[in-house]
């Protein structure tokens, strides 16, 4: 198991109103924009931990795998199974931007002031997508390693048929505590800000990139995210 600590978030103004409205934004939104970017840089601590584990058996529904010194487990994530297909491992992860944005967000409400909340929770939204993007650019470095290629991330409760019920079996093969995440009994992570997920890995893949999993994922159809990375690269941002 790796733990990465020193993760790096690049937050602009730019991106965080084209998160939020699609770049069409008031000089007002802007300068609140710029404020809450100033304190947030400060109370992000993003982290991940990822284990490479074996792929043992994969079926129309589910995929069979083990990670080291851990039991044999059957991830059920339905109809995404047919993307494990290829896979001859794994990497499994669980990233966080940790407690203290999320506390600040919520003192923020209590204190009456919502677009600073609003504004400081889309940051951590955008800045939980680029912690995610180092343990992708990770997958690809330890595919490279043996000559293989990568899948698409896949996270329990983001995509249709893996529900987030199978969220605990997931984290037996990622010492979530390593990185202070913990899993609640709704089997949500906690800080909530932070995202389980797996790639594989192998000879058999075609790309050297991790592909996107949008067409799979269960909110496609209202991700701001999504909306404004299509924005910024039709406006040359990208």
């Amino acid at each position: 198991m790796t733990v990465l600590s020193d993760i790096k978030i690049k937050l602009d103004t730019e991106e965080l109103t084209a998160y939020l409205h699609e770049g069409k934004s008031s000089r007002k939104l802007v300068t609140k924009a710029e404020e809450v970017l100033n304190e947030s840089k400060n109370l992000l601590q993003p982290a991940a931990a990822y284990e490479q584990i074996k792929i043992l058996e994969v079926t129309n529904n589910a995929v069979l795998c083990s990670g080291i010194n851990a039991p044999k487990v059957w991830l059920n994530i339905g109809q995404c199974s047919e993307l494990m297909k290829k896979a001859a491992a794994a990497i499994t992860s669980v990233v966080t931007i940790g407690f203290e944005l999320d506390k600040r967000v919520k003192n923020l409400n209590l204190q009456g002031d919502y677009l600073s909340a609003w504004l400081m929770d889309a940051i951590g939204l955008i800045a939980l997508e680029q912690a995610v993007s180092k343990i992708q650019r990770t997958a690809v470095i330890e595919a490279k390693k043996n000559m293989w290629r990568t899948g698409p991330f896949l996270s329990p409760g983001s995509i249709d048929g893996w529900p987030l019920s199978e969220q605990k079996k997931f984290c037996s093969l990622v010492p979530i505590d390593r990185i202070d995440v913990q899993l609640n009994k709704s089997n949500v992570l906690v800080p909530l800000k932070s995202v389980s997920g797996i790639i594989g890995i192998g000879p058999e893949y075609s790309s050297g990139k991790i592909e996107s999993i949008c067409r799979f994922c269960a909110q496609s159809s209202s991700c701001r995210i999504r909306a404004a990375k299509l924005k910024m690269k039709l406006r040359g941002c990208e």
